[in-house]
């Protein structure tokens, strides 16, 4: 894993799927079937693999972005940034008011 907070894009298909990429899927251990909870936090969506410590990884998480100094508010404006910069790559046109 190149880093502890890292994104990458994927596609929602027609019928609300999302493919996970492979690299994540081997490094979490997902398989077919694997069960995930979805976090909604502020705008942005977090996917984290069900286990029976569940809570475990939720307090892990929690520890982690406090070691780092992260807030949740930290976490809320990263994921808007990422937002922000992948829609203006993706819609250079949209995100400079269509001039």
């Amino acid at each position: 894993m190149a880093s502890q907070l890292e994104h990458k894009q994927t596609r929602v298909s027609e019928s609300g799927q999302v493919s996970i990429p492979v690299e994540y899927r081997d490094e979490l251990g997902l398989v077919p079937g694997a069960s995930v909870t979805l976090v909604r936090v502020g705008d942005g969506l977090l996917v984290i693999p069900d286990s029976a410590e569940l809570e475990g990884a939720f307090d892990r998480m929690s520890d982690f972005f406090q070691r780092a100094g992260v807030s949740e508010d930290d976490v809320i404006a990263e994921l808007a940034r990422i937002r922000q910069e992948e829609f203006a790559r993706r819609f250079p046109n949209l995100a400079d008011g269509g001039e």
